[in-house]
């Protein structure tokens, strides 16, 4: 009615934005993961696209999961020593005084296993009949740019942004394979490295 044509849908997921990472599966007080492939499949027939927030540079270092297997695959510095960072403070006061923030840690994209588990992620959006996913700070690793961990199955030292763009087409293929070619792929602030790989970007001033 208003020539809305687009909604980027955040906070979605599992604890909200930000939360379980790299989990994306629907967040029960929202609703079902049928109730939302629902919504979208009403949106989509209205003509309204629906983009999914994502998020996959970052590893919930609070979750079980993490705690069992995906801390195999965080980025390393020279020493053997995880890269992480103390999340993000929004607006609840025991977040501002930094009593129950999510500890993020920084993720290895050069680690084929890690690629996998995003893609896996991945599939849910394009599953659930979305348009297309946004992913946020895509090339966001805190300041730690190469990993040294000699598991991973990379070159030591590694360049994160390699990662990310390996990443990026993976991702395009993922969609080719599941018949959705039209599948948009948009990352926040990308640099001219990552654009051919991407449909879609914004940037910010300030």
């Amino acid at each position: 009615k208003n020539g809305v044509s687009v909604i980027q849908l955040t906070g979605w997921t599992k604890e909200g934005m930000d939360g379980s990472l790299p989990c994306h599966d629907v967040d029960p007080r929202q609703g079902t993961y049928e109730e939302l492939k629902d919504a979208i499949r009403q949106l989509e027939e209205m003509g309204v696209h629906v983009v999914l927030y994502c998020k996959f540079v970052f590893g919930d270092m609070r979750s079980e999961w993490y705690k069992k297997e995906l801390y195999k695959h965080t980025s390393k510095d020279i020493y053997g020593v995880e890269h992480c960072f103390n999340g993000y403070a929004y607006d609840r006061p025991a977040m501002i005084m930094g009593a129950n923030t999510h500890r993020l840690a920084i993720m290895c994209m050069n680690d084929k296993r890690w690629r996998d588990i995003c893609l896996n992620e991945v599939r849910k959006f394009i599953e659930l009949g979305a348009s297309g996913l946004l992913f946020d700070e895509t090339t966001n690793h805190a300041g730690n740019e190469y990993c040294f961990d000699e598991t991973h199955g990379h070159p030591v030292p590694a360049a994160e942004y390699a990662g990310d763009v390996l990443f990026a087409k993976e991702m395009r293929a993922l969609a080719k394979e599941m018949g959705r070619e039209d599948f948009l792929l948009a990352g926040e602030a990308l640099p001219a490295l990552y654009r051919p790989h991407y449909d879609l970007s914004y940037f910010r001033f300030f």
